[in-house]
């Protein structure tokens, strides 16, 4: 075993995420007891970081070239011991790890440091930080070897992780954590230069709410959210809301209203709020001959647009319904104001259509229309089955009746608004 030398090319890999290439050395001293190597540049590339910081092992690869003293390649096992340190010379190993039966074919080897135990998150702390190797029985080799900054890349990645940041800490000028982790404030960027550093806006929570304020006067604060914002909850302006683009709703859009009451007695009136939504249904009725069918209105959607203390307005009409004018043509009454009481305690319910004339009983067994446009379509509270009407339940349909405007492309067309 005596009088071999080793030569190492070493390339240090960080496993998931950071490839070290192309770094290659001649160890020098004794071989068993007298190897020599001689140390050649390296290079450094670093990819992406992909994985989040948690999930990257703190592991990396070692490859290098045993040869023996006369030149040959070696073919073997051997025992090889990796130190970690914080001094090019002398000083206490922050980590060890020995390897055993590491296979050397036509000289290369290949092992992965911290693959037995990974290296303890503290020990890349340490700047600089220097790599030591001994291959059985010989003792370490010198120089060592410095590390450069890739490895750290697995410390920095999880060391800056927001759970790892404690109240108060952050990044100066970007970020800072406030009580209890609840609130952070936010610096503007270097795009504003006269405030840059200074806080844009502020977002705390408790354990129900998300809270978001710009810095500055009331009246002149502002926060900007880029791309896509999703709310799965209610969210709540206190503020003026303006939009400079489309607003698309996929419910409804509700306001508070102002209601104000007097006694007519000249006492003081009474004021409160109460919801308004801006809403619409739309039904169809097509035309189905001599014998049709009432389209219901879905009584869910009446009842909260129409039995609210304002009500809501209707608008009855047919479209093509004369096919000389084309298709699309559409004649229409209204909008007019109609309004649904709560339940009788016999099961029925009165309505009012427009001032009064109109008016009726749903349920009570007596057809009754609320409006008719063109005694061609028909807003009624009946049920009709073959053209045959009853009202025997409550609730309201739309019925196209054929006769007056008898073309089969006439549709009836129901138009609810609260």
């Amino acid at each position: 075993m005596n009088n071999r030398r080793i030569e190492l090319l070493i390339m240090f890999l960080t496993v998931l995420a950071l490839n070290w290439l192309g770094t290659m050395w001649w160890l020098s001293g004794p071989s068993f007891p007298t190897a020599q190597a001689s140390e050649q540049a390296q290079t450094g590339v670093q990819e992406a970081v992909e994985a989040q910081a948690a999930a990257i092992p703190r592991t990396f690869g070692y490859q290098g070239t045993l040869r023996l003293a006369d030149g040959s390649l070696a073919n073997g096992n051997f025992n090889i011991t990796i130190k970690l340190y914080s001094v090019a010379g002398g000083g206490n190993a922050l980590y060890s790890e020995t390897i055993n039966n590491v296979v050397a074919r036509d000289g290369l080897f290949s092992v992965v440091i911290g693959g037995n135990s990974e290296v303890p998150a503290s020990v890349f702390d340490n700047t600089p930080l220097y790599l030591g190797i001994a291959v059985a029985p010989d003792p370490e080799m010198v120089p060592r070897q410095r590390l450069y900054p890739v490895p750290w890349a697995m410390q920095a990645t999880t060391a800056n992780i927001a759970s790892a940041l404690t109240p108060g800490a952050g990044m100066a000028g970007v970020l800072t954590l406030g009580s209890g982790g609840k609130v952070i404030a936010f610096a503007r960027d270097g795009g504003d230069d006269a405030n840059a550093g200074k806080i844009a806006y502020k977002a705390s929570w408790d354990n129900t709410a998300l809270s978001i304020v710009g810095a500055g006067a009331a009246g002149a604060r502002k926060v900007r959210l880029y791309d896509n914002v999703t709310v799965d909850k209610d969210l709540a302006v206190s503020g003026n809301l303006a939009v400079a683009g489309s607003l698309s709703l996929n419910s409804d859009f509700s306001v508070n209203a102002i209601r104000e009451i007097g006694d007519s007695k000249g006492n003081p009136k009474t004021s409160e709020s109460y919801a308004v939504s801006t809403r619409r249904y739309v039904l169809e009725a097509k035309d189905a001959g001599n014998t049709p069918h009432t389209v219901p209105v879905d009584d869910a959607i009446l009842t909260a647009f129409c039995q609210d203390v304002d009500g809501c307005t209707i608008r009855v009409g047919m479209r093509d319904w004369d096919p000389a004018r084309g298709k699309g043509d559409m004649v229409a009454i209204g909008p007019t104001h109609f309004i649904v009481s709560a339940n009788r305690g016999n099961g029925t319910r009165d309505w009012t259509y427009g001032n009064g004339a109109a008016h009726g009983n749903d349920g009570n067994g007596g057809v009754n229309h609320v409006a008719v446009a063109h005694n061609a379509c028909y807003f009624t509270d009946g049920e009709y089955f073959n053209g045959i009407g009853t009202d025997t339940a409550q609730g309201f349909g739309l019925l196209n009746w054929h006769g007056v405007h008898d073309s089969s492309d006439m549709v009836c067309v129901l138009i609810i608004e609260d």
